[in-house]
């Protein structure tokens, strides 16, 4: 596994900017993305933001 923190080039505003970005991640060989965008903004995760991929 390798593992990446997403603070790497976190200028980006659009759906398809993230998009490319984890696809640079991906092609790079890193398997596992810590997701930390905005982790100073007032954005709070809701329960079912936090739970939803866990009952899949």
């Amino acid at each position: 596994m390798t593992a990446i923190n997403t603070n790497y080039k976190n200028d980006i505003s659009t759906i398809e900017a993230i998009e490319e970005q984890l696809k640079n991640i991906a092609d790079a060989g890193f398997s596992h993305v810590h997701w930390s965008h905005d982790w100073m903004g007032e954005y709070i995760y809701g329960n079912s933001e936090m739970v939803k991929n866990y009952r899949k």
